[in-house]
């Protein structure tokens, strides 16, 4: 049987995304029997496949993780469509040469078979179609029935349906690749004011007689460039006298079950100080320099030491007076493509402690899936995006409550 601790084997290689972008396309009966159902039965088809810790051979674990995208696809509404499994079963002969390219045969008909049969037959003693039928009853709690464990087509579905609390816990404790989803997260300045970190929008910082446009425009270090360098300066300083937040390790922590993205629109360095692994910054690092000259030329941007002023006369490898690695107003927001592509094949999507009027990052919410869980936390915001959850905390608040729903997708 089945234990409260359990760790996956790696998984085959399989095209899951593309099958659920296929799936995705063209879906309009929202999360019932979409993506969130979609991806719960994915999982539970991969833990009733695993016994003592390996893959069982008698059951064909990419028929399972289609079979999770596809059963469904072809419903006409979230109730009584008992004809949409021979829907879906007749519509694989539609994506044989391109979603279903890699499959064999006898998988195609493992997989028809699955579809056709999920809604009307009780077992039919295969052990990758059985599990295919119990990974769908498993998640019967979702419109209000508990899943019977007479019902069920396999033996550990039904010792799971008698034990709902073990598959519950044991779901997300694993750390296995299969069940990670993408999850990308957009910071703002909230985040990183938890830490003390103050930007040169506040109201009480020590620059704020400046007109922060001449602080961070070419036009202004062309005019002033001393009183540039000394504000970037400043604000270098005080990344040594910060720690990261509850937010920041938290968001770091998250790597353990899920592929995290963070897209910042700070310039501190807190995420990859708490562990972050992949951050990217969208208005560049205050721990970099670069090219007056050419900002974007790669010979030219180097780490700097946060202890070490820039100062006038350092130049760089072109030759050009050095300057923070900064996007200041009016510069091209060069790796906005790049956060486009994450957010559009991101499996949940995450904003935190900005309140999306700084633009073109704030433009990425509308790149994220409809069908995608998607948060805001943010204390402030007033006009929420259209399809998120608004956790109305601050970061280091609303952090735990987004990890609360994330455990429940």
């Amino acid at each position: 049987m089945p234990k409260e601790s359990i760790q996956l084997p790696t998984l085959p290689e399989s095209d899951i995304l593309g099958v659920r972008n296929f799936a995705l396309n063209g879906w309009e009966l929202g999360e019932t029997h979409g993506l969130p159902h979609w991806q719960r039965v994915e999982r539970n088809g991969i833990l009733l496949n695993v016994e003592n810790g390996k893959l069982r051979e008698d059951i064909n674990i990419k028929v399972v993780r289609f079979f999770a995208y596809l059963h469904d696809k072809c419903r006409l509404d979230n109730w009584t469509d008992i004809e949409h499994g021979v829907r879906a079963a007749d519509m694989l002969s539609t994506i044989r040469d391109t979603i279903l390219k890699d499959f064999t045969d006898e998988e195609v008909s493992l997989l028809e078979r699955a579809c056709r049969y999920h809604t009307t037959e009780l077992r039919t003693g295969d052990p990758t179609i059985d599990v295919c039928f119990d990974a769908d009853r498993l998640d019967l709690g979702r419109v209000g029935i508990v899943p019977n464990p007479k019902r069920m087509a396999t033996e550990q579905g039904a010792y799971y349906a008698a034990n709902l609390h073990l598959m519950e816990n044991i779901a997300y404790k694993v750390a296995t690749q299969p069940l990670r989803q993408k999850v990308v997260v957009l910071t703002g300045a909230g985040i990183s004011a938890e830490s003390g970190l103050a930007t040169f929008r506040d109201n009480n910082g020590l620059w704020k007689q400046h007109d922060a446009k001449k602080l961070a425009s070419v036009a202004g270090f062309e005019e002033n460039p001393q009183a540039v360098l000394d504000f970037y300066n400043y604000r270098r300083k005080q990344l040594l006298e910060v720690e990261p937040n509850h937010a920041h390790k938290m968001l770091a922590e998250l790597e353990k079950w899920h592929d995290v993205t963070i897209l910042t629109q700070n310039v501190d360095n807190l995420h990859e100080r708490a562990g972050s692994t992949h951050v990217i910054h969208l208005h560049g690092e205050l721990t970099k320099v670069t090219s007056s000259k050419d900002r974007l030329n790669p010979r030219c941007i180097k780490d700097y030491p946060l202890d070490k002023q820039i100062c006038l006369g350092d130049t760089a490898e072109d030759g050009s007076q050095l300057r923070p690695f900064i996007v200041w107003f009016g510069e091209y927001v060069y790796a906005i493509e790049v956060a486009m592509d994450y957010v559009k094949e991101a499996d949940i999507f995450v904003v935190i402690g900005t309140s999306l009027t700084v633009h073109p990052a704030a433009n990425l919410v509308k790149y994220a899936h409809p069908e995608v869980p998607k948060f805001i936390v943010d204390p402030n915001s007033k006009e929420v995006p259209n399809g998120f959850v608004h956790i109305k905390e601050s970061a280091t608040k609303g952090v735990d409550k987004l990890i609360e729903k994330l455990i429940k997708l």
